[in-house]
């Protein structure tokens, strides 16, 4: 007669199995991605399948951009030897903008190989970006069915969701721009950039969040509440900012870096 199984047994034995299983599973998926197996399934524009050269290709290199191996399906960033054009600013818009967000910054922005704020340069270009594509953002957002708008609602809350509907940055910045080149000019200046540094900072500082009347609003305030918060954003994801906050991910560690064990 055969012995009863003990159910704390029989769970140990479910939990390895499930565990062998995994592993193999696993196994199997990487024998397939190393073989080059390719799937027939046809993914949207900018979906791939598991490509494991890629990701030791991504997490071993350190450079600013990868160099891009021949045949890699994977959309890499791609340097460009064009000189910058804004897509919603125009030339003297965006300089302008430029020196704001160097203001900002202050001295995190770490010198090019060139000479160039390279930081606070790739900032103003993201908020060129942002600025760009917020009527797209918008349209689409708007046009959300029920379904996936009560989903983002509960996971990033209604005030985010309400946001992204009613937001008009392009108004916010061409406002905000026509606002400060006023300020320059009361001060007997011909434009932002033509005044001191020290005048280019006082002009921000009667607009910040410090300001003596917070409760007295204009496109000025307006403008720099959106500037300071675009410029956050973008510093803290890129490669400076990322390396101020010793971030630790897109690595691989054989132990947690967070934990010291003695």
């Amino acid at each position: 007669m055969s012995q009863p199984i003990d159910p704390e047994d029989d769970l140990t034995r479910r939990s390895w199995m499930i565990t062998l299983s995994q592993a193999a599973i696993g196994l199997g998926v990487a024998a397939k991605i190393e073989a080059g197996e390719q799937q027939t399934t046809q993914l949207p524009p900018g979906l791939y399948q598991p490509d494991a050269e890629h990701l030791s290709h991504a997490l071993m290199n350190d450079g600013r951009f990868h160099p891009i191996p021949e045949g890699c399906p994977t959309d890499y960033i791609r340097t460009s030897s064009e000189p910058f054009h804004p897509q919603f600013f125009s030339e003297d818009e965006f300089t302008v903008t430029h020196r704001i967000v160097e203001l900002l910054l202050g001295e995190v922005s770490q010198p090019g190989a060139d000479g160039r704020e390279i930081v606070s340069q790739e900032v103003a270009q993201w908020i060129d970006l942002r600025v760009s594509s917020a009527a797209g953002v918008r349209e689409a957002a708007l046009h959300m069915n029920s379904l996936p708008r009560a989903l983002a609602a509960a996971y990033f809350g209604l005030h985010h969701v309400n946001e992204i509907e009613t937001s008009d940055p392009e108004k916010i910045c061409r406002e905000g721009l026509t606002w400060i080149a006023s300020a320059a000019q009361s001060r007997q200046a011909q434009d932002f950039l033509s005044l001191s540094t020290e005048q280019q900072i006082a002009i921000l500082d009667s607009i910040s969040d410090g300001r003596a009347d917070k409760e007295n609003e204009n496109p000025g305030t307006r403008f720099f509440a959106f500037l300071k918060g675009e410029v956050i954003r973008s510093f803290y994801t890129s490669r400076a900012g990322l390396k101020e906050l010793d971030f630790k991910g897109n690595a691989f560690y054989a132990r947690s870096p967070g934990c010291q064990t003695k």
